[in-house]
């Protein structure tokens, strides 16, 4: 589980991100859906590794300040105090799991953090053979990280967050190809 939970996480939090950046009109059930799987996800993996919530709580609210869009639907604020519940939530019933990660996992952390934080002032189109790329070349980055990571210790709160976000970037990446192969040759130009 430690493996599946982050790899749905990613998905489903990216599909939701980019469905609704480029106004692709689906039926609102799927949507519906795709917000709860997120929430689901997010919930099962925060529940039972206070660490994790932690670290997952850091992460959310230090990428909303390099990204000037975010909170400005009801949605993402909303995430934003689902994720604070969720965190409280979790050091009520396994406050007594924490535990210091570790010098080297806090540096892979902020150095993650920081990157995320430069990625998000880099201003691009929405679809793009240049995004595509760079989400592409950082999903293998992110997943080497993953590879690496996990062999030289890296503490496991901090792998499954590493996880998730090589989905996320995974999945950025194949909705990039998609779009792209969806435009006409005159918007490809």
């Amino acid at each position: 589980m430690d493996i599946v939970f982050p790899i749905i996480s990613g998905i489903v939090i990216k599909l939701y991100d980019d469905i609704i950046d480029n106004n692709l009109i689906i039926d609102e059930i799927y949507m519906e859906v795709l917000k709860g799987l997120q929430w689901s996800t997010t919930a099962v993996l925060c529940m039972n590794d206070f660490n994790y919530a932690l670290l997952f709580f850091i992460y959310m609210f230090t990428c909303d300040i390099g990204d000037t869009e975010c909170l400005t639907t009801p949605y993402e604020k909303s995430g934003r105090i689902i994720c604070l519940i969720i965190l409280i939530m979790s050091f009520i019933f396994n406050y007594q799991s924490f535990e210091f990660i570790g010098i080297v996992s806090c540096i892979i952390f902020l150095y993650f953090i920081a990157v995320t934080y430069i990625d998000s002032k880099h201003e691009s189109e929405e679809i793009s053979i240049d995004k595509a790329y760079s989400r592409g070349t950082g999903t293998i980055l992110i997943s080497l990280l993953y590879i690496i990571g996990s062999r030289i210790g890296i503490h496991n709160s901090l792998l499954k967050l590493i996880l998730m976000f090589a989905a996320y970037t995974g999945t950025s990446t194949l909705f990039q190809i998609y779009m792209i192969s969806q435009q006409t040759p005159i918007e490809k130009a």
